[in-house]
């Protein structure tokens, strides 16, 4: 969303943040305000009363959407335009955890790769498709490779369906590869190799270090390893060129970013500890909420409320970061996949058309579990220079 600096909305809100600067929280804290700043949907409830604002606020904040075309670009996406402007290409993550339209190939494709994922899933639950029951996944990928798929493991816990641990390999530090591997067996260890080129410099680091331990276990080959290995690439020669069984690679597509990819066959460790079903339930959730977001007007849509809210902070009331802090211990992943999704999104400094931006497109996001912080950062937050 780019920021109309000569708007009357603009106008408004520099004069609005003058009188928001410094008010006390405790003057945010009231039963009617709760009222008034919360939204529902789908499940979620969304209370943004505390934050520093008031009507007046909330009208100019959604005039600025307004004069930024947030709903005709939402549209946009949906319909898939080429709003993909430096590659010339749809935004299509959508359409990852939308119901299958025949009459769109693309969509054709996604579900036959959930199908595709289904029969895997249900071979290792069914414990037929190695010689002995796996027992440890070993999954080599980093950034969006890894990060959505860590989060969402970690976080269903309680939804695991199967025994199966799954050790998340992304820096290229060789400890990183030798803790997970030092907790398997070989012969019981499926090794999944995410990357979208097959030739991400870090990921194929980590395998090749696998694969050598791999090969030095008695009565196991190089041959051995590949039967036990999946690829999660768009690049499918490379993966069987490399020797991976056509039944155990997964394509994902160009329209698809990384920051994106939990959704697609990246997501392939959720379906394996916690079922295809419950991956399945993943999406539907998921595409759910992009309903919300496609037909909601601004005012009640819960995406966009909470991105206005970012854009007050950040270019009206000067704060440089956002702290992200989860109290759930099984969403301490939170910040670090945060962390891509946003700042990689939006980390620019020009606009589509290539010309230089005058405002903050994003702010720094950090964080870390809601009670390790009130130990550790809470205190410079609360009563430090920082924050006044």
């Amino acid at each position: 969303m780019r920021i109309p600096m000569n708007s009357t909305s603009n106008q408004r809100l520099i004069q609005l943040a003058n009188k928001f600067k410094h008010i006390h929280f405790n003057r945010l804290m009231s039963p009617e305000r709760a009222k008034e700043f919360s939204l529902t949907a789908d499940g979620l409830y969304l209370n943004y009363a505390r934050n520093p604002l008031n009507e007046q606020v909330m009208q100019a904040l959604l005039q600025l959407a307004e004069d930024s075309r947030v709903q005709e670009k939402i549209s946009a996406m949906f319909a898939g335009e080429h709003i993909n402007q430096s590659e010339g290409r749809a935004v299509k993550h959508w359409l990852l955890r939308a119901p299958e339209n025949p009459s769109d190939p693309d969509s054709v494709a996604v579900h036959q790769v959930l199908d595709k994922m289904a029969l895997l899933v249900d071979k290792i639950h069914h414990d037929t498709l190695l010689s002995e029951p796996v027992t440890d996944v070993i999954c080599m990928g980093i950034g969006g490779s890894e990060l959505g798929s860590r989060l969402v493991y970690e976080a269903l816990t309680m939804g695991r369906k199967k025994p199966i641990n799954v050790h998340f390999v992304a820096n290229i530090d060789a400890l990183a590869a030798a803790d997970a591997m030092v907790n398997c067996t070989a012969n019981t260890t499926l090794f999944l190799i995410i990357s979208k080129t097959f030739t991400t410099f870090e990921t194929t680091k980590n395998f090749h270090t696998v694969k050598k331990w791999f090969c030095q276990q008695e009565g196991l080959t190089e041959a051995d390893f590949w039967q036990q290995s999946c690829a999660v690439t768009a690049n499918i020669a490379g993966a069987l060129a490399a020797g991976v069984p056509e039944s155990q690679i997964f394509t994902f597509w160009d329209w698809v970013g990384g920051r994106y990819s939990l959704w697609s066959s990246v997501g392939l460790p959720i379906a394996i500890a916690c079922g295809m079903p419950a991956f399945r339930q993943l999406l539907a959730g998921a595409q759910a909420m992009d309903e919300h977001f496609r037909t909601t007007e601004c005012k009640q849509n819960l995406p966009v409320v909470l991105a206005l809210l970012h854009i007050w902070y950040s270019n009206y009331l000067g704060y440089p970061t956002r702290a992200v802090v989860p109290y759930a211990q099984n969403l301490k992943s939170l910040p670090d996949y945060l962390q891509q999704l946003e700042m990689e999104s939006l980390g620019k400094s020009v606009d589509e058309s290539g010309k230089p931006v005058d405002f903050t497109t994003c702010p720094v996001l950090w964080g870390s579990v809601g009670s390790n912080a009130q130990h550790a950062f809470f205190q410079l937050l609360h009563q430090g220079t920082q924050i006044r």
